[in-house]
């Protein structure tokens, strides 16, 4: 199809319009980078006892502490709207590019890149063939940093969360991720083509147009095939892999096999050899609790007790704690009253004077662990299996 040649007074003003509204997506572009950088590295920086303690997380640069379970809420409600905005600038100046792209001849001559603002973006959609480096660098860089980044910054969120064992939270993080892959599909086959020409993209991506009319071209063609298999992919991962144990059986096998071959994905808290109290007392304290070996019990429940002005526990009344691994864990005076520990590792755990009222320990291992002045509530492990081995039923 032949180009549309406009006066040169028109071409002048939609170049304008073209510039003013390149500079406008720059800034939001920018500001979308910086705030995806700075949840990134809160993310990352989210430990295991972070998560235990629920305590708040004080951003980068900020003086004001946040919930860490309220930042892991929030943070998905607020960025897929900041998402969506960039995506919205870049379909709304991806119009005017393919105006400019059909009425100015010159777009497609080395150089013309200059005549526009430096805006990525912009850059990346000049011209009709856009060759060269527009094609290798330009185009690449910003669909993974606009579309591809951003779903896996969410995806990440997801999986550093769920150890806490929100079942709400981890849904609106699966959420979250669902409509922000169906919202870069939707816009983004927009983007690249013209007013128009939506359903001719798609025909010719299932290829219902014969190749000497194509458009997309084969290569281009396998690459979408790709990212739209790679995005079922995603979907059906946080479904059916990031689940919080025994929240589906059905599905249960599939999430405890991939976290039994990969050690980077977990799903429980993992404490093992942690100080864990509310406010970290002397050495000298925490070695107080230690009853030594084959002590009079009574004396070291007495020393244990005389030590509860000195130690504050940590406030864990109703915690989902299943599965987790507090292994030669210090834990002392916890209030663990109605926390669900089944299954949890407190081997050679200390857990002196902790109260344990109405707490659920179906399975939990207390082999070696300290347990002298704990608060059972006039419940435990049946037949006294508890000190020497996995406690099977609990009363």
């Amino acid at each position: 199809m032949a180009l549309r040649v406009a006066p040169i007074q028109d071409i002048e003003d939609l170049r304008a319009a073209v510039n003013d509204a390149s500079r406008h997506v720059q800034k939001t572009y920018f500001t979308f980078l910086l705030v995806s950088i700075y949840i990134a590295i809160i993310i990352v920086s989210t430990t295991h006892e972070q998560l235990l303690r629920g305590r708040d997380v004080t951003p980068p640069f900020l003086s004001v502490g946040m919930a860490i379970v309220w930042f892991y809420f929030i943070f998905p409600c607020l960025f897929l709207p900041l998402h969506l905005n960039l995506i919205i600038q870049y379909y709304l100046l991806s119009q005017k590019i393919h105006e400019m792209n059909k009425i100015d001849p010159n777009t497609d001559k080395p150089g013309s890149g200059l005549l526009f603002h430096t805006s990525l973006f912009t850059q990346s959609m000049i011209g009709t063939s856009r060759d060269g480096t527009r094609k290798v660098f330009f185009e690449p860089l910003v669909y993974y940093s606009s579309a591809v980044l951003p779903i896996l910054l969410l995806f990440f969120g997801l999986i550093k969360f769920l150890p806490y064992h929100s079942e709400p939270i981890t849904w609106l993080h699966r959420v979250s991720i669902s409509l922000d892959l169906i919202m870069v599909w939707f816009f983004w086959v927009k983007i690249i083509q013209e007013e128009g020409q939506l359903k001719v993209w798609w025909d010719d991506f299932w290829g219902r147009i014969s190749p000497e009319k194509s458009k997309i071209g084969r290569s281009n063609r396998a690459a979408a095939a790709v990212n739209f298999f790679l995005s079922l992919l995603l979907i059906l991962f946080s479904v059916l892999v990031t689940t919080i144990p025994d929240e589906s059986q059905s599905i249960e096998p599939v999430s405890q096999y991939f976290e039994d071959n990969w050690s980077w994905f977990t799903r429980n808290l993992d404490l093992h050899e942690k100080t864990l109290v509310e406010k970290e007392p002397p050495p000298e304290i925490i070695a107080a609790l230690i009853p030594e070996s084959g002590g009079d019990e009574a004396k070291a429940t007495q020393k244990a007790c005389s030590n509860k002005e000195l130690v504050t526990g940590l406030n864990l009344q109703r915690r989902d704690l299943r599965y987790a691994d507090f292994y030669r864990a210090k834990l002392p005076f916890a209030d663990l009253r109605g926390a669900n520990l089944q299954q949890a590792n407190l081997r050679e755990a200390q857990l002196q004077g902790s109260n344990l009222r109405r707490a659920r320990m179906q399975g939990a291992d207390l082999r070696s662990a300290r347990m002298q002045g704990v608060n059972l509530g006039g419940r435990g492990c049946r037949a006294r299996t508890c000190g020497g081995q996995r406690c099977r039923e609990w009363i």
